[in-house]
Formats: structure tokens, C-alpha cells, sequence
């Protein structure tokens, strides 16, 4: 017989800019606070545009938009520091007993295959990464996505939205455009619409939407999710 379900209280941190306020989705990780965002996140794109997320055709020039170049740069800095960390790790994995490591023979250099998300038992939870002359800590968790965890420090955002306000956002690309036609379940657990695009749940990514070409367009921040999140 199931149990009761009983409350519970937790406490969360809340962005306070101007007249708004969001509670992010967040983690404390080593007692420090970490919030979860992509460039599609709508109380963010309005904090740091002071414009809404407008999604609808024909709208763009209305939108606040966060496809801008830092975005990309955190997304890069992050898989570096994570590539760097799982080299580090597969050297140690080679290492064995108190042997000293067999000479290999002169041959070509064995490329590094980069960090990916079935990689993050190897990887640390933290990575501290630099944006410029801006240092920030974010989590590994996220890579292979969109999504961001960056620590939740005023400091923080106010960079951010430095920069966003000093870079050009890049003109809408018709893929998001594909969002935006009627979804179809086609098989368990997979819908898809005429354009190509895709939201499907699995045990290792949970919810996701691919675009037209299988790129990864977003991710649910909780992987253990199976219901339809709305």
C-alpha cells in the first residue's frame, strides 16, 4: 500500500532585478548554489533584454533574444574544461598497480575524443572555466546540451548581462521556427511534427526536442522525469 505523501519545505534563492523576480531551477553542489538556464529560457531572456521571449512567427523583432556570442562562449568553455578533465581521467584509468607504464611504440598521436554527457561519472561536478578575463564555476551536468549550470552570484549575472547588452543577437533561424507546429505522437514516447522536429524521453537524457537535422534543442533539467513536462 502506497505511503501518504507528506510536505516539504525547502529553501530556494530568488533573481530580484528591477521590478522582476524568478526562481530558477537550482542545486547546491559543495554548499554553493548553482541555476539551470538555456538561451530559450523565458524569465531570463526578459531579465537581461527587458524584452518577452516571442516565439510566434513574424515576431522576432518584438522578442528579447538570448542567441548571442557568450552564450556560445560559456557552452565552449565548459566542454574544454570537461574535455581537459576526462583526458586527465583516462590517464589515470591506464596507470595500473605500481608498474611503470610500458613504452609504446612511435606511432601516430591518438586524437582526445571529446567530453560527452555519458562521460559525467568521470568528470568533476565543478568546473571552474574563463569567458574572456571573466572566471565563473559551472556543473559538468548539461554537457552535450543547451543547458547551463552557472553559480548563482549577483556578480555573475550582472556580467551576463553586460555582455548580452554589449553583443548583437544573431537573427532567429528558421529552426526555431519548428517548434512551432502541432507536435504528433508517432510511437511511444516520441512525437514529431511536419517540420522534422522530435521531443522524445529516454532513461540517459530524459526529455528532449530535437531539431529537423537531430541536433538538440533542450533538454529537462531533471533527466528522471518521466511524465510529460508542460
Amino acid at each position: 500500500m502506497a505511503e501518504d505523501p507528506t510536505f516539504e519545505v525547502e529553501s530556494r534563492k530568488i533573481i530580484f532585478f528591477d521590478k522582476q523576480e524568478w526562481c530558477p531551477t537550482q542545486k547546491i553542489v559543495n554548499e554553493r548554489t548553482y541555476f539551470s538556464f538555456t538561451k530559450w529560457s523565458r524569465q531570463l531572456v526578459r531579465m537581461m533584454t527587458g524584452k518577452p521571449l516571442l516565439l510566434a512567427s513574424g515576431r522576432a523583432a518584438e522578442s528579447g533574444s538570448l542567441n548571442v556570442p557568450v552564450i556560445g562562449k560559456i557552452l565552449e568553455a565548459r566542454q574544454s574544461a570537461c574535455d581537459q578533465a576526462l583526458e586527465e581521467a583516462l590517464k589515470v584509468e591506464d596507470v595500473s598497480g605500481d608498474e611503470a607504464p610500458v613504452q609504446p611504440k612511435k606511432k601516430a598521436k591518438k586524437a582526445i575524443r571529446k567530453a560527452a554527457a555519458r562521460d559525467l561519472h568521470l568528470l568533476p561536478e565543478v568546473v571552474d572555466v574563463s569567458v574572456g578575463e571573466f572566471k565563473l564555476s559551472v556543473l559538468s551536468e548539461g554537457l552535450s546540451t543547451g543547458t547551463i549550470w552557472m553559480e548563482l552570484r549577483p556578480e555573475n549575472l550582472s556580467w551576463l548581462k553586460s555582455c548580452v547588452d554589449a553583443e548583437e543577437a544573431k537573427p532567429r533561424q528558421k529552426k526555431a521556427q519548428e517548434l512551432m507546429e502541432e507536435f504528433t505522437c508517432r510511437s511511444k514516447g516520441k512525437w514529431y511534427n511536419d517540420r522534422g522536429a522530435a521531443v522524445s524521453w529516454s532513461s540517459t537524457m530524459g526529455w528532449k526536442i530535437l531539431g529537423g537535422g537531430g541536433e538538440i534543442l533542450w533538454t529537462h533539467e531533471d533527466r528522471s522525469r518521466m511524465d510529460i513536462p508542460t
